[in-house]
């Protein structure tokens, strides 16, 4: 049973930073929309592709774990 529980730290660690990463992209693109708002269209397309590309490492972990 340890060995599982051990076994399993990098997916939340993964889900953990996914989160962190979603947050902090969220923030620098209000912000950036703040300081440009005709960049908007732009700026969300990016930030947008950003998440997905910071929570597609959860799904690594997740695959990782399954056996």
């Amino acid at each position: 049973m340890l060995a599982e529980v051990y076994g399993n730290v990098h997916v939340a660690a993964a889900a953990i930073g996914a989160g962190f990463g979603v947050a902090l992209v969220g923030a620098k693109a209000c912000e950036a929309v703040g300081r440009n708002p005709g960049a908007a269209t732009p700026i969300l397309v990016q930030s947008v592709l950003s998440m997905a590309f910071a929570e597609g490492l959860i799904f690594f972990a997740i695959f990782l774990v399954a056996k």
